[in-house]
């Protein structure tokens, strides 16, 4: 029987890591297992909502892609690994089974975290896939048809609406609806009259923590152009329907609410137990090793350099795939691994039909050029993982 790489989760670390292990694992067989049946290209998920791009062109299935690529794909949901057996139990069709590995790459990604904050999870929308994207935008269409028909207190009440997390996902998506908007009015399909109001609510300090302070300020400066109110240092305590509750007692009401607050590692229970990190990421060394045969890389990871915990970004995974296939090579090989380090070259953030770019914090531009540039990178970034 060949060596079996097991990989769990197909995002940005899974399925790059599948296919840069396929092309060279001669003798090897490497599976890739997601509960889904297509490949998310995430950074297009924002643009698909915004109604930039079509839905149905922000993902490739796996089979095609593993036909492709010459890796076997199996669609199952993954529900605890044994590490006694080195084998993983998955649910599939209906029934459950064991899936045996030599080597294990856990990469099954994160899910919208809500903290516990009452009413967060059944009275807001997540954005992490085509299908919330497409709830997302009805809901909207039904709040502004409601609004069209109403007058007075409950029409103001109806056009407003809320993001809370600011983000790069909270801050690009409240753009995103402006422009969803938009559309439909000048589609004809929605009043062209209404006038919606937007409200960014961020639990932190800052907008965008962690970014350079000249990001923020262009951020900050077009947020304040386009109309939008921006609320920092407001933890939302509870959401009740059409309103947020934040921490200093402040009310917002909100018809319409999108929560990019943050993520939390997709649950997989690992037996017997391993090292978990703060958040319930399990903890890795330099080399994404959980132990000597297991690897663990990509959202759900707690991989951290200098004491720090790495963005959990599209930009970050597609740096850590070629290095985790590397050393899953050198473990086959016994040879030295090599460590992760991350590293950012730049960043874009669209802010509608306008964005910021900051190239290794040292330039910081505000311009329209950062949407085309962002398009065509993820263009690029796109075909080399699908080769479409």
């Amino acid at each position: 029987m060949k060596t079996r790489i097991l990989i769990i989760g197909g995002g940005f670390v899974g399925l790059r890591t599948a296919q840069l292990l396929s092309r060279q694992c001669n003798g090897y067989e490497v599976m890739l297992v997601d509960k889904k049946r297509e490949f998310l290209f995430t950074p297009w998920l924002v643009d698909a909502f915004a109604g930039e791009m079509k839905l149905e062109n922000v993902t490739v299935e796996f089979p095609e892609l593993a036909k492709q690529d010459g890796f076997t794909f199996l669609q199952a949901e993954a529900l605890y690994v044994n590490r006694n057996t080195k084998a993983v139990h998955v649910s599939r069709n209906g029934a459950e089974e064991d899936v045996p590995y030599d080597l294990l790459v856990l990469s099954h990604g994160a899910r919208t975290c809500y903290y516990d904050i009452p009413g967060a999870q059944e009275l807001s929308y997540p954005l992490k896939n085509p299908k919330d994207a497409e709830r997302a935008q009805n809901a909207i269409l039904d709040v502004l048809a409601r609004a069209s028909k109403a007058s007075g207190a409950e029409r103001e009440r109806l056009l407003s609406m809320a993001v809370v997390g600011a983000g790069p996902t909270g801050i690009e998506s409240v753009f995103a609806i402006k422009q969803f908007i938009n559309h439909q009015q000048k589609a004809g399909k929605i009043d062209a009259e209404l006038k919606p109001r937007f409200h960014l609510i961020q639990g932190a300090p800052q907008i965008l923590p962690g970014f350079p302070d000249s990001v923020v300020r262009h951020a900050n400066t077009e947020l304040d152009r386009q109309g939008i109110q921006t609320l920092t240092g407001e933890a939302v305590t509870k959401v009740e329907p059409g309103v947020i509750h934040t921490v200093s007692g402040k009310t917002i009401p909100a018809s319409f609410i999108l929560w990019s607050a943050g993520i939390e590692p997709c649950p997989i229970d690992i037996r017997p137990p391993v090292v978990m990190e703060r958040g319930g990421y399990p903890a890795v060394d330099n080399y994404f090793r959980i132990d000597p045969s297991i690897f663990c890389a990509g959202d759900v990871s707690g991989f951290r350099m200098k004491g720090a915990p790495v963005p959990k970004t599209a930009q970050t995974a597609m740096q850590m795939a070629p290095v985790l296939a590397g050393n899953i090579l050198r473990t086959l090989a016994g040879k030295k691994l090599k460590p992760f380090r991350a590293g950012q070259k730049g960043v874009v953030i669209t802010l509608g039909d306008t964005g910021v770019i900051s190239l290794k914090h040292a330039l910081t531009i505000k311009t329209k050029l950062a949407v085309p540039l962002r398009n065509a990178f993820y263009l690029l970034r796109f075909k080399q993982m699908t080769r479409r």
